[in-house]
């Protein structure tokens, strides 16, 4: 009895915890009234409604940024055929106010990655990491716009 009594209470306490990431879904107090962008179109446009969808308020900025993507082969079998890649996205950045220039900045985010012998497969992967690795980098734009609004 004191076991299921026990079960019952850790499931209890288990169910009312919940975990939230601290900057999800939050709308920062400011918008991007401007923003121009060249270089790799999927990732421009995603990175473009990132910064849309979470910038609202009253506080303008112009955004102006470079992307390129590289996708490189790490390493490869005694065939040549590649066991490794790496997937590099290079971000370069200028936040401006009333035309003067407030950050003036360049990212880079990467990872490596195996190989998968099923190319759709492989693919999708590839899609999920760009995926990913775009949501950093708006993340980084955002944060440097809040430490300049604060």
């Amino acid at each position: 009895m004191n076991k299921i009594l026990s079960i019952i209470f850790i499931l209890i306490i288990l169910q009312s915890c919940s975990f939230k990431p601290m900057l999800a879904d939050k709308k920062y107090d400011f918008r991007f009234t401007k923003i121009i962008y060249d270089g790799d179109k999927q990732i421009n446009k995603s990175i473009k409604e990132n910064l849309i969808n979470n910038s609202v308020g009253n506080n303008n900025f112009e955004i102006y940024f470079v992307t390129a993507k590289n996708k490189e082969v790490v390493s490869s079998n005694a065939k040549g055929d590649p066991i490794k890649f790496k997937l590099k996205i290079n971000l370069e950045y200028k936040i401006i106010k009333d035309e003067e220039i407030l950050v003036n900045n360049s990212v880079i985010k990467e990872t490596n990655y195996n190989n998968i012998d099923d190319k759709l497969e492989l693919s999708q992967f590839e899609e999920n990491t760009i995926n990913n690795l775009i949501d950093d980098l708006s993340q980084e734009i955002l944060m440097s716009v809040v430490a300049i609004d604060s």
